[in-house]
């Protein structure tokens, strides 16, 4: 299963945890290059909980998290970063800015999908 997946669709995370997961999604490439240290002063979190939340997605913890990302960020090069977000329909939003949307989503579950299968 995709890493950049699994770390999105984790529930019943703390919200110091919710931040950290949300500094992944948005910086991936970046989180590669940081230590536990680093991560809890991006996230106003603490090293542990940095910790805790990476044991919570790879039981082997911060450094195998971290491979596994690596990995994956370099298997999906081609892969825009789009495909993490959620695109969320307003009532504000124009025709036009529904079925884009719409699309987006439908790009991304079949990305996704294809994601899972590898």
């Amino acid at each position: 299963m995709s890493i950049l997946i699994k770390i999105r669709e984790h529930q019943n995370l703390s919200q110091s945890e919710k931040l950290i997961q949300e500094y992944i999604l948005k910086n991936s490439r970046e989180f590669l290059t940081l230590g536990v240290r680093d991560i809890a002063l991006k996230t106003y979190t603490s090293p542990s909980t940095v910790v805790s939340f990476c044991k919570k997605i790879d039981p082997k913890g911060f450094i195998q998290l971290k491979l596994k990302l690596a990995t994956e960020i370099d298997s999906y090069k081609n892969i825009k970063d789009v495909i993490l977000d959620n695109s969320i329909i307003v009532q504000d939003d124009s025709f036009l800015d529904v079925v884009d949307k719409i699309s987006a989503i439908s790009i991304q579950s079949t990305e996704e999908t294809r994601l899972l299968l590898d």
